[in-house]
């Protein structure tokens, strides 16, 4: 089957959807779908991206709610211990002894920050670093307003430009 290379509604839905929830209810790459038989290439999709506002829009809100599954693959992948410990035998063949699987903690990790990291590009209103700015000094007493200096171009009418300058050098030193 040959790759599709004309825009479609019945195709953005495919594209869309799998996004979401493509195959197990996983979200599934751009990258991965386009790899598809029979399904438009990358470079076809981000043309079609730029082109079609109607896909643009449908492609942010599958990306929109892509995020909140990746917000529950979060919770099952930090709840799902069954493979943080191996068990062993040991020496009399009979006792079990659990050992920590670092690896398998550490990919869980790599799992859950690579979906956080994403949801924070996908969505950052909602899931990005939150960025506070301080109106307050280091004692947490208010920031001083800023001096306000005006100069009213009515006042300096009829003067010279030497002394337009000294005017305005005299507001802004006051």
């Amino acid at each position: 089957m040959g790759r599709a290379s004309e825009y479609s509604q019945e195709l953005a839905d495919i594209i869309c959807e799998r996004m979401i929830c493509g195959a197990d209810d996983k979200p599934e790459s751009l990258r991965s779908i386009c790899r598809d038989d029979g399904m438009p290439r990358l470079g076809t999709v981000m043309r079609w991206l730029a082109k079609y506002p109607e896909f643009r829009e449908q492609y942010r809100a599958a990306r929109e709610a892509q995020a909140e599954v990746h917000h529950e693959e979060i919770l099952e992948i930090s709840d799902n211990c069954t493979d943080d410990v191996q068990t062993l035998l040991g020496n009399d063949d009979e006792t079990t002894l659990g050992r920590i699987n670092h690896s398998a903690v550490a990919r869980a990790k790599l799992q859950v920050d690579t979906r956080k990291w994403i949801m924070s590009r996908m969505v950052p209103k909602k899931y990005g670093d939150k960025i506070q700015q301080l109106h307050s000094d280091p004692d947490g007493k208010p920031l001083p307003a800023a001096q306000q200096n005006t100069v009213f171009l009515g006042d300096l009418q009829g003067h010279s430009l030497d002394e337009l300058t000294r005017l305005f050098t005299e507001k802004l030193k006051s």
